[in-house]
């Protein structure tokens, strides 16, 4: 230790500070709608340094709000810190339109074959006073049989990265999102599937 500490010797644990270290950090905010109607606050930082696993207590504006357990990190990884959910910054996600369609639709309709098209929104609110930075995570279906196909899929506006972690359909939006202000984002593809056959493994909603 850098001083001379006094200990009370009562039997009971005491923390002491080490060092105080400050890496190159930033926040944004995250949420997958799909799963879980709430937006989170994250911290990233970038480490200059190793730092060894152990406990970590989390404390915003002086005031503790959690602890997590931190995974041994090298020189160079990035760290993020789930700081937990916001209430100022709000997400809906809901299916807009749902609707099969008996008619001829740039020649994919035959009598053996139906089409369902689905129009999903979702839409983000920021209610703070600045501008944020958040990054959404959704999906459209993807079909695993050639009697089955996802057609005209139009996304507004385009995702940032398509096929998230190579995990094929999985779409990363990073929006900035100005004070006071909504922004939306809709997701239309259409369904080809024959008469008889149920598509709800395809997981739309």
């Amino acid at each position: 230790l850098p001083t001379l500490i006094d200990i009370p010797a009562n039997g009971n644990e005491t923390l002491l500070p080490l060092f105080t270290k400050i890496p190159k950090y930033g926040f944004f905010y995250y949420t997958i709608p799909k799963q879980d109607p709430l937006v989170y606050l994250v911290c990233q930082a970038d480490l200059s340094n190793e730092w060894l696993p152990g406990r970590m207590n989390i404390h915003i504006g002086g005031r503790f709000v959690g602890n997590t357990i931190l995974d041994e990190k090298q020189a160079g990884q990035e760290l993020l810190i789930n700081l937990g959910s916001v209430q100022d910054v709000k997400i809906k996600r809901e299916k807009y339109l749902d609707e099969v369609s008996k008619r001829m639709f740039k020649g994919m309709l035959d009598r053996s074959n139906a089409l369902r098209k689905v129009e999903i929104r979702i839409v983000i609110e920021n209610l703070k006073e600045q501008e944020i930075q958040i990054k959404i995570l959704d999906a459209i279906p993807v079909s695993s049989t050639d009697t089955i196909q996802i057609k005209d899929v139009t996304m507004t506006p385009e995702p940032t990265l398509k096929d998230w972690q190579s995990q094929q359909g999985v779409m990363q939006w990073d929006l900035n999102i100005a004070a006071k202000s909504v922004i939306e984002i809709r997701m239309q593809f259409i369904v080809k599937y024959p008469r008889n056959c149920q598509i709800a493994h395809l997981n739309i909603d």
